[in-house]
């Protein structure tokens, strides 16, 4: 009884949490950053998509992931003193923290519109602007919000104030509001351009500059009441405008920043020698931060005529993922990427591949023995556990998208064209076996006999004789088919739908004879299907899809990874531990199997209401997604038998018959394509 009442008191605290992945490359993390801000030249905060925040404390030489995974995009930050500080993003959500980013809170805006822009001119006042003219302000220290007039319905992108009172806003077609009086009105300014403006600064009350990319560089010496056009040699697409003091200040556009010394007079060049587009800088002296897409961080430290990169790993398209133990893994990927970790991707080696050409599949029937295909018919092989790798000169120059080995000798590789060919020497004679028009994208052997290879449009062909003869077989499907598992001889599975579609998997228990369909109405695409044992399985795809089964498909539990990165291949070494790699370079890692039930989290934000609570003979769930989305609800007593489950799909609230439900304590599980939540539920 003793233990039952400490699980319920745990229960109450509990809070729901996403997929429990940690990154292993890109680091610290993947996920597009949109908003930097520095507190001082040792400590600042960046974050981004799918519920980033991240803080570095050193410096920038490294930087810690407080927060991913849930689907909320934030898209400005601002800090307040070295404790205090505001995020801001989608369906009106505002978060502070007061204990430098250990923990952050929900405010009430009172809105749901994405909201672009956090500013506080002291401590206590505060700004905040958004999409549909969006305008709050708090006098609180953020613990209130009211909303003010701003006369426009169309995108507001970036708020800076002189003081508590003097303030401007930009926005799409060209706007630029002003106000004189904390807010109480805005003003429109005439600024001389229709496009959308993405920045604003003011030195003081009549300095000012606006920035857009196809407006280029606006500046005010009256406090907005002219607006004059400035060229800027040699830098075009202008999106952020910043000042380090009353002359120093710094414009980014097309990969490039300038740097002023003279209000704007003049403007130097400065490349910081990299290929992402970088979305927010600040400074602190003359050291500065910026951040962008693929989560690209760099520094600098001497007023950006030369720029480091702080974020590490390889940002290339990885395509494939196999490891031959419990810690020995590769991956694989575009221009010849070779990755290799001997410890359980807490280190990944780049490996001399010896080509350019694009991996798109690897497989190593012995922990010595490797190969990988790709681009172009290319071959490789490893014989000494992936330090040095071979091109086998296969004299077949169809691209090749699978490779599989039954034995260090015995392998089929297919590809473009309908390609299908074997080896029995270990890859030092290849010959093609199928050749046609169809594009197939996976191969698998249950044994010597008999394989199965997936392509485009529903193309399954299936043989019994070692690859002499393929015969055709009706899979139920016209989707394209990326990967193919078989966890057990008769037992098997196969992933893959349309493109920007649904997403398909499909089971057979009789060897590839008949297939039954799985999972149907589901947006993301699968690319890759993996099993450890008859039961338990994982399939990842398109936009972080990842999808988990433990009953041999009988259901899957369909989550988010907490990125929009395509997931190509994953693999898992045990049940609980597994990888999951994709474009920009992105590789994940779970030890829980994916998915976590529910566990102790200090943030505070949730994606559903679960009310009334206490209830009697039913209750509503509202939340994220479940307008536009098929929904899933699960409801587990306290001892985890499931005694509930239902789907709903357009619906604006969904209504829950509890009749049925004995009092006591629920768990709730609601989950669609934007992630997975719990809530707790009492019904008396």
């Amino acid at each position: 009884m003793k233990n039952i009442f400490s699980l319920i008191i745990l229960l109450f605290f509990a809070m729901p949490v996403f997929p429990q992945w940690t990154w292993q490359n890109p680091l610290p993390q993947g996920n597009y950053l949109k908003s930097v801000r520095l507190i001082n030249a040792n400590t600042g905060y960046a974050v981004g998509d799918y519920g980033t925040i991240i803080k570095k404390s050193d410096g920038g030489l490294s930087w810690e992931v407080l927060n991913w995974g849930d689907p909320t995009f934030y898209y400005s930050v601002y800090f307040t003193d070295v404790s205090t500080g505001f995020a801001v993003g989608d369906d009106g959500t505002i978060l502070k923290t007061t204990n430098e980013g250990i923990t952050w809170t929900s405010q009430n805006s009172g809105v749901t519109n994405k909201l672009t822009s956090v500013f506080f001119p002291n401590e206590t006042i505060g700004y905040v602007a958004g999409e549909g003219g969006v305008i709050l302000k708090t006098t609180d220290g953020g613990n209130s919000w009211i909303s003010q007039s701003s006369n426009y319905t169309g995108r507001l992108n970036a708020i800076h104030f002189v003081d508590p009172d003097i303030g401007y806003i930009v926005g799409g077609q060209g706007k630029i509001l002003k106000t004189s009086n904390g807010g109480a009105s805005w003003i429109f300014q005439n600024s001389g351009v229709t496009d959308e403006i993405s920045c604003v600064f003011f030195i003081d009350a009549n300095i000012g500059f606006a920035v857009g990319k196809y407006i280029g560089l606006l500046k005010t010496s009256n406090g907005g009441d002219v607006w004059s056009y400035q060229h800027i040699p040699g830098i075009h697409h202008l999106s952020i405008v910043l000042f380090t003091d009353d002359s120093t200040g710094y414009v980014y556009g097309g990969g490039l920043f300038a740097k002023t010394f003279d209000q704007g007079e003049n403007w130097i060049i400065q490349d910081p020698g990299i290929i992402q587009v970088m979305a927010s800088f600040h400074f602190a002296d003359n050291m500065g931060i910026a951040v962008g897409a693929k989560g690209t961080i760099i520094k600098t430290i001497n007023g950006g005529e030369t720029w480091t990169t702080m974020s590490r790993g390889t940002l290339e398209y990885l395509l494939s993922v196999y490891f031959t133990n419990a810690n020995t893994g590769y991956v694989f990927g575009n221009f010849g990427c070779i990755l290799k970790t001997s410890n359980g991707g807490d280190d990944w080696i780049t490996v001399n591949s010896g080509t350019n050409a694009h991996l798109h599949s690897g497989f190593s029937p012995s922990p010595d023995i490797g190969y990988a295909v790709g681009f172009n018919g290319i071959v490789l092989k490893t014989t000494d556990a992936g330090s040095n790798w071979i091109d086998l000169n296969t004299g077949l120059y169809r691209e090749l998208n699978s490779v599989f080995f039954l034995d260090t000798n015995i392998g089929f590789a297919v590809g473009w064209d309908g390609t299908i060919q074997k080896t029995i020497d270990g890859g030092s004679s290849w010959e093609l076996q199928n050749s046609g028009t169809e594009v197939l994208e996976s191969v698998f052997f249950i044994d010597e006999q008999t394989g199965f290879v997936g392509g485009w449009y529903g193309m399954f062909l299936q043989t019994t004789d070692g690859g002499l003869t393929w015969t055709s077989r009706d899979v139920g499907t016209l989707d394209k088919i990326y990967s193919i598992y078989f966890p057990v001889p008769d037992t098997g599975y196969a992933a893959g739908g349309l493109v920007y579609g649904s997403g398909t998997i499909l089971k057979t228990t009789n060897r590839g004879v008949d297939w039954s369909v799985q999972v149907l109405e589901n947006t993301n695409v699968f690319y890759s299907i993996f099993f450890t044992d008859p039961n338990n399985g994982y399939a990842v795809g398109e936009d972080g899809a990842f999808v988990k089964t433990d009953n041999g498909g009988e259901s899957w539990t369909y989550a988010k990874v907490g990125t929009s990165n395509f997931l190509k291949s994953t693999y898992f070494t045990d049940n609980n531990t597994g990888y999951a790699v994709g474009c920009n370079g992105i590789i994940l890692k779970t030890i829980d199997g994916g998915t976590s039930f529910i566990e102790d989290v200090s943030k505070s934000k949730s994606m559903y209401c679960v009310f009334p609570n206490p209830s009697t003979n039913k209750f509503f769930i509202k939340g994220l997604g479940i307008y536009k989305e098929q929904t899933f609800i699960n409801i587990f007593t306290i001892s985890g038998r499931r005694v509930l489950d239902q789907q709903f799909a357009n619906k604006t609230l969904i209504e829950i018959d509890a009749s049925n439900l004995n009092p006591g304590i629920y768990l709730v599980k609601i989950q669609n394509r934007y992630g997975s939540d719990c809530k707790k539920i009492v019904i008396q």
